[in-house]
């Protein structure tokens, strides 16, 4: 298989529809005919725009798996109610979390 980087930044409004915007990314992946999305957002704030953005394209029902690696944290998503409207609640559904653990997470008192 193969797996191609779909980058997105600013600006993120909902009306954002430049080459590098989330709704972009969001087509890219749709197009791309791949079920499973990891995503690396170097700030947590971008995830709602994700999630809009999926909802809109179509990209968060049960046919696709996200994945959320390392460098941001479900907790904050997860642990507050979110409006359905968001897409955030069915972003979240399908989504998991991959993490490299530093070693003190990993390593016991006697190492």
């Amino acid at each position: 298989s193969t797996a191609f980087p779909f980058p997105c930044g600013p600006p993120w409004g909902p009306d954002a529809r430049d080459t590098n915007s989330v709704w972009e990314s969001m087509e890219r992946v749709k197009k791309s005919g791949f079920r499973t999305v990891v995503v690396a957002v170097h700030k947590q704030f971008v995830w709602t725009h994700i999630a809009r953005e999926a909802e809109v394209v179509g990209v968060n029902s049960a046919d696709y798996l996200w994945l959320s690696y390392d460098t941001s944290d479900l907790d904050p998503l997860t642990s507050k109610p979110q409006l359905p409207a968001s897409g955030m609640e069915k972003l979240l559904r399908g989504m998991g979390s991959v993490r490299v653990l530093d070693g003190t997470e990993w390593r016991t008192e006697e190492e």
